[in-house]
Order: C-alpha cells, then structure tokens, then sequence
C-alpha cells in the first residue's frame, strides 16, 4: 500500500446496534503535505441498511488505535471528531458505498517511527503489517459507545461484538444455501472463527429451523495458543424493530 501510495479501506463497522455504518481510511503512504513522510488515518460514512431511521448530519467521536506489536502499552491513538453540519462528511451517503470524503488525521505517525524502538519497546510494523483498532465509537445524539472493535491491514481481523447480516434470506432458504460471516477472533492474537447460517435448517432441524454453527478457522497465531480450543460463544439475532428482545444462544466449544 505504501510502495504504490494506495489508500485502503477497513471492513465497515457500526456505532451501535441498527446505528451508523462507518469504515476507516488509511493511507500508508500519507496524504497531501505529509506523502512520503507519514501514516494518515480517517474515517468515512457509509451507506447503511438503517439510514433511513437515523438522524442526519452524524455528529460523533471515533477513537482508532495503531496497536504497539511489542506490549499492551504505548499504543499510537488518535481520536477522529465528526462535526454536526460539516456537509458530505456527516450527510447520509446516497451516491455509492462510501461518502466521497471523511475526517482524517494526516499526520497520525511518522514512518521514522515505525519500526523497533528499543527504548521505549515499540514496534509497529511487523511482518508488513500495520494493526488498526477502534477502541471507542461515541454517537454525541444518542451516547453509546461501541467497544473492542479490532481491524488490522494486511490480514482483516474482527474482535466481537460485531454484526453480521446475510442478505437474501428467502432466496438461501429456498435453495437450502448458507451464509458465512467474515472471520473473527476470540480476542487480540487469539483463535479465528467464522459463524455459518442455514437459512433452512441443517439436519433435523431442516426445513423448520434456522441453524447457526461456529467453526474454528486456520489463525495467524495458532503456533502461539493453547489446543483444543475451550470457549463459548454468544450469538444474538437481532430484533430490527427495537433493541431489546433478540434472540440469544450460547455455543460451547468443550474440550476433545
């Protein structure tokens, strides 16, 4: 990305349930004044499947973090405010997938300062990769917040909680299709999963159920970790008129 000054756009993310869809915008190679010199950051509105019941322009703050490879501090972060009234940037996006421009942060981090850094035990590249975090997403209107988002140039990594929509559900049902969701990790460096829906059921519950499965995936850090995996995971089918009353079951991973 940096060799060709391409910029590259992370896997979209909400600010709440039913709330805003957002992606970051990262340019290894920086932007305008700082090309050739720095990592710029931003982030952009997308155009979401609950636009239509949300208040217009977005006014909020994104909370991005370049993870530090070495240790759980000294983490490079910046947050990126979205100014009620600031035009494209906060309108609802109409045109494409992506508003045509975001708030950025261009001089987010020298690349003088990203490799190893004895003294303060830092580094931020490593094996060509750069790892992204939203650690916060506040919507100023409503106050809520969006913890533990994890996203990461290079190998795109989701940490829960996250959402999922498969699309064309009649279809998939009528066809005895699946969907699957894009992988996720148990936590920072931890086990990757992915869930797969049956819109028509599997097994004895075809035809009558929707069926839900978790499925381990081949992770970037499997060497590290403990084997078998043990865990649960939780899922919830979303009530799309109110956010209470979804739908809820726990998947336990048990050992052997």
């Amino acid at each position: 990305h940096k060799r060709d000054s391409e910029e590259w756009f992370s896997e979209p993310f909400y600010t709440h349930p039913h709330g805003y869809k957002l992606c970051l915008e990262i340019d290894a190679n920086g932007w305008g004044r700082t090309k050739g010199t720095h990592v710029s950051v931003g982030v952009r509105l997308m155009r979401g499947e609950f636009d239509d019941n949300l208040q217009f322009p977005f006014a909020g703050k994104i909370t991005i973090q370049l993870v530090n490879c070495l240790n759980s501090n000294e983490h490079q972060t910046v947050t990126i405010n979205f100014v009620d009234g600031d035009g494209d940037q906060t309108s609802s996006v109409t045109t494409g997938d992506r508003a045509p421009v975001g708030y950025t942060d261009s001089y987010f981090l020298p690349h003088s300062e990203l490799g190893y850094d004895r003294a303060k035990n830092r580094q931020f590249l490593k094996d060509d990769c750069l790892h992204f975090r939203v650690t916060r997403v506040t919507n100023v209107d409503q106050k809520t917040q969006l913890e533990r988002q994890c996203l990461t140039i290079g190998s795109r990594v989701c940490i829960p909680p996250f959402d999922f929509i498969t699309r064309d559900f009649e279809q998939q049902k009528a066809e005895n299709d699946s969907s699957y969701s894009p992988s996720f990790y148990s936590h920072p460096r931890g086990y990757r999963m992915c869930l797969r829906v049956c819109a028509n059921g599997c097994d004895t519950g075809k035809g009558t159920q929707v069926s839900v499965f978790v499925s381990l995936m081949r992770g970037e850090w499997d060497n590290y970790l403990k084997w078998p995996f043990r865990g649960d995971v939780t899922i919830q089918l979303l009530n799309q008129i109110e956010d209470k009353g979804h739908h809820e079951d726990t998947l336990a991973f048990t050992n052997g």
